[in-house]
């Protein structure tokens, strides 16, 4: 079990390489000790996640849902049919806001689903929060249940969601 002093295993997944900047950049903010692996597509990531020889274990996964080839929410889909990954913490970090994304991404295992933040310190705080030790140990310690659990919005009661929501964080 990681505690909350040990190094975090971060892979960020984004077809910006702008976005990509921000995050390293944000990151280095996080008073967290992290080892961050990027990738600027789901083929290169897949790619990585099933390398035969040493293969990974990261701590946590945050995936865009909009790149091109292999969108996010099929690639999320693909991770969550691999025995080793299905307890990977993974996060949709995107700027989509449709429903039908929310609801998917949750439907097909992900456990956080954020909007991209604007700004740079908005990011910051983001991370800084994620990375606190109070979803530290929801997260990465997996100290979550299924539940049917309405999202504002998004769906109906009868909906079952992770209740790790974004409107809590």
């Amino acid at each position: 079990m990681k505690t909350h002093t040990d190094p975090v295993e971060v892979i960020f997944t984004d077809d910006d390489q702008d976005d990509l900047d921000f995050f390293r950049e944000a990151l280095l903010q996080v008073e967290r000790t992290t080892h961050l692996n990027t990738f600027r597509d789901c083929e290169g990531l897949m790619k990585y996640l099933n390398r035969k020889k040493s293969p990974p274990s990261p701590d946590i996964l945050f995936l865009d849902i909009n790149m091109p080839k292999m969108d996010g929410l099929t690639c999320l889909h693909k991770i969550r049919e691999d025995q080793k990954y299905r307890k990977l913490p993974i996060i949709m970090f995107t700027t989509s806001l449709r429903p039908l994304d929310v609801e998917q991404s949750y439907r097909w295992g992900a456990n956080l689903y954020i909007k991209k933040p604007s700004g740079q310190g908005e990011l910051v705080i983001t991370l800084k929060r994620l990375f606190s030790k109070q979803w530290f140990d929801r997260l990465i310690n997996h100290e979550k249940q299924h539940i049917t659990y309405p999202v504002q919005g998004y769906g109906s009661s009868t909906t079952s969601y992770n209740p790790i929501l974004s409107e809590d964080f």
